[in-house]
């Protein structure tokens, strides 16, 4: 197909810290060898995510947006050409690339630029995120059911064995991220509507982990600087939550984490979600949820088999540590603010996370089927 108005959106701070060919050098080479004129260049970097980038590619008239950088740059394209029928590239060189390994995408420069000319588009779902907080309908009751739930979940929570195993943690690691908590969330809205969620996003430990995993380390050692920021995070004190799937709500205790994904893969060979693919419009929710640290050891457990939620072995009454469910407008609402994520990037925390499907919004260019990994 004609490449002419390809356009390449570049994380520059990334590709400093690059070790090899420059992937718009590579671009640029493979369209000459076409016959076709130059991708057009938009920088960006760490202080603008990639969105107006994106914006003035599409006002110059591209019909490509070549995107390199990391999950971060991504997902900040991602909210922009989603509904555009405008196709995204990716050339991953990033930390994490989480949603490029999920969808096939090489992590070689040289392979992603020959399947950004040659590949074919295949429609892929994107989580449009909601207002959070800040209003819509029936906001007010699952805050208000969220609190009183919340409520007695920590008056019988603090007499229970847990107890010993926090106090510590609270002093700590809790300390910093509700401080950081009260200043994002006074700053600004809970959550922006035009952001969207293309691989995963999640509240409470991951986003802590992903949020605070050191800078340097991450580009020291890659995405393993996640695991070192994850494990001060393992003590932190649990959360009572709200879940609404389309409509039906749950409730949940000793939650540590929610997590809603539209891919499955984590790193490491984890599988958070098994059955998950970016294009059946649908989003998948895994509730995390063990009692103490030790907790830990049977969820890792259940991720590598890739189980879905198993009740305790001794005690069917228990509730499971690892809890799956699927929908197309899930809403998280806690008492307390909590830390927040979508793709590896930073929301202002808050008491409510809200997500709806796109299906097919997204035209992503990837390899042919049978040539994905």
């Amino acid at each position: 197909m004609p490449m002419n108005q390809v356009a390449i959106v570049v994380h520059e701070d990334k590709l400093a810290a690059l070790r090899g060919d420059d992937p718009c050098d590579l671009l640029r080479w493979a369209l000459r060898e076409r016959g076709e004129p130059p991708p057009k260049r938009y920088p960006t970097s760490s202080g603008d995510g990639g969105g107006e980038a994106a914006r003035a590619a599409l006002a110059d008239g591209a019909r490509l947006v070549v995107v390199c950088g990391g999950d971060g740059t991504v997902n900040a394209c991602a909210a922009v050409l989603a509904g555009t029928g405008v196709p995204m590239a990716v050339v991953p060189i990033g930390t994490g690339n989480l949603v490029a390994g999920n969808l096939g995408i090489s992590p070689d420069p040289a392979t992603a630029v020959a399947v950004a000319i040659d590949g074919v588009d295949r429609a892929v779902d994107v989580g449009r995120l909601g207002g959070g907080s800040g209003g819509g309908p029936g906001q007010s009751s699952r805050q208000s059911s969220a609190q009183s739930y919340d409520q007695s979940y920590d008056q019988s929570s603090e007499q229970s064995s847990e107890q010993s195993s926090e106090q510590s943690s609270e002093q700590s690691s809790e300390q910093s991220s509700e401080q950081s908590s009260e200043q994002s969330s006074e700053q600004s809205s809970e959550q922006s509507s035009d952001g969207v969620m293309v691989g995963m996003a999640g509240v409470g430990l991951d986003a802590a982990m992903v949020q605070d995993a050191p800078r340097w380390l991450k580009q020291r050692i890659g995405w393993p600087a996640y695991v070192v920021s994850l494990l001060r995070h393992l003590a932190d004190r649990g959360f009572a939550a709200e879940i609404e799937v389309d409509g039906r709500r749950t409730s949940h205790r000793h939650v540590r984490t929610v997590v809603i994904g539209n891919v499955g893969g984590l790193h490491g060979g984890l599988s958070l979600f098994p059955d998950s693919q970016p294009d059946d419009g649908v989003l998948e929710v895994a509730v995390l949820a063990p009692r103490t640290v030790l907790g830990w050891v049977p969820v890792v457990v259940r991720l590598l088999s890739g189980r879905r939620g198993l009740r305790g072995r001794h005690d069917q009454r228990q509730p499971p540590t690892v809890e799956r469910l699927r929908g197309r407008h899930i809403v998280v609402s806690a008492r307390r603010p909590l830390r927040r994520e979508t793709d590896g990037e930073a929301l202002a925390d808050g008491s409510v996370f809200e997500v709806t499907v796109e299906p097919g919004a997204l035209l992503l260019r990837t390899a042919p089927a049978q040539d994905r990994a």
